[in-house]
């Protein structure tokens, strides 16, 4: 991959890409992007792949269900970020089908996301070890920044610390 520019200023996003499921316990991530530091206005997509949907259009009580879904999740995170002082992100929940890693960077690239931000999901007993296949996917194809969020945030993000092999990946 090639070196990602910052186009953050001073140090503040301005655009974020946050991959949700729209759950209660996806929270967790959005919670993790809230905190970070963001300019006025910035834009926080939060991005749901529903996988296995390309070949299929759900039927109506699905597209309901997730309808009711997203927009609990964007008034969580809404509130949240007004908990948070930080009420002033353009907080935009997105749906789409396909492989969850692959439109995550296809998205990433087409709204310019200057961080991905995303849990690591899985349910292995090697889950500490080792980060989830969409995780995986994400960190090696996006060329941009990624965030991968494993606990609840205890504070504010006060430094930052990026550790590197020197390799391509890193």
């Amino acid at each position: 991959g090639e070196p990602h520019e910052m186009r953050s200023s001073r140090g503040h996003f301005s655009n974020v890409l946050v991959a949700t499921d729209f759950s209660s316990s996806g929270d967790l991530t959005v919670m993790r992007a809230l905190h970070l530091p963001c300019v006025a206005r910035a834009k926080l997509a939060l991005l749901h792949v529903a996988h296995g949907k390309t070949e299929s259009s759900p039927n109506r009580e699905e597209r309901a269900l997730l309808a009711h879904r997203i927009e609990e999740a964007r008034v969580r995170a809404a509130s949240a970020a007004d908990g948070l002082g930080v009420a002033s992100l353009d907080i935009a929940p997105v749906t789409i089908p396909g492989k969850a890693s692959a439109e995550i960077v296809r998205a990433a690239r087409r709204w310019r996301s200057e961080l991905i931000v995303l849990g690591r999901h899985g349910k292995s007993p090697m889950h500490n070890l080792l980060l989830g296949s969409t995780a995986e996917g994400v960190i090696r194809r996006a060329g941009a920044p990624v965030l991968v969020v494993s606990q609840q945030i205890s504070g504010t993000y006060r430094r930052l610390l990026v550790a590197v092999d020197f390799s391509e990946t890193s």
